[in-house]
């Protein structure tokens, strides 16, 4: 019975297994560069994500501004004679920047 060491030796001598070993190695290389630029790609897509995220949160932000602006747009405060605030809703329309008279 052959030992570990010779069939090894075997393995590594014959040409035919030599072919296989050089074809498997070209292989691995070509899998070793195809997970690089699998990693490079996570990578940047986890990049782009949590730029998105950001963006997304001042966004949110951004829109609770508008809509408070928006109610303080039709939203008006009027004094009246005896210095006291009476609260009314505008009913000014707007359409493209100018108010529409009706």
């Amino acid at each position: 019975m052959p030992s570990n060491n010779n069939a090894l030796n075997f393995v590594f001598v014959d040409p035919s297994r030599q072919i296989s070993r050089q074809r498997l190695a070209e292989e691995n290389r070509a899998l070793n560069d195809k997970i690089s630029f699998l990693e490079a790609k996570i990578s940047s897509l986890e990049t782009e994500l949590s730029s998105l995220r950001r963006l997304e949160t001042e966004l949110s932000s951004i829109r609770q501004l508008v809509s408070q602006l928006t109610l303080l747009a039709y939203l008006t405060v009027y004094q009246g004679v005896n210095g006291s605030f009476t609260l009314s809703i505008s009913k000014r329309i707007f359409k493209n920047g100018y108010e529409v008279v009706s």
